[in-house]
């Protein structure tokens, strides 16, 4: 119980006592932050990650997964397993086309 002559303040989560003290805040009281500090060193690409790796990728997957559920629903193990190869070729085929130049720019 609280014996001082003063009540103590009552915090919400829409408004904490003091920039750091609160459990959720993780820097400290006296970091200064400022405008350049929160932005990135760049801007992303435009694409948005509509690339030719990304839809070739996509779009194999894509064709793995019906074959996979066919192969699913009339139950043939292998066509599901044909279904798995032409999945894991199109990871494969967007990871090159990525590292060739053809996908987005890393970092």
């Amino acid at each position: 119980m609280f014996t001082g002559s003063r009540a103590p303040a009552r915090t919400t989560l829409l408004s904490s006592p003091r920039k750091g003290t609160h459990m959720a805040d993780n820097t400290p009281a006296t970091a200064q932050t400022s405008a350049s500090n929160d932005l990135p060193p760049a801007s992303p690409p435009a694409n948005e990650g509509n690339t030719r790796a990304a839809w070739t990728a996509m779009i194999i997957v894509m064709v793995g997964s019906v074959v996979g559920g066919v192969g699913f629903v009339i139950p043939s193990i292998p066509v599901v397993i044909a279904g798995v190869v032409v999945i894991v070729a199109g990871l494969v085929a967007g990871a090159m086309l990525r590292k060739a130049g053809h996908g987005q720019p890393v970092g």
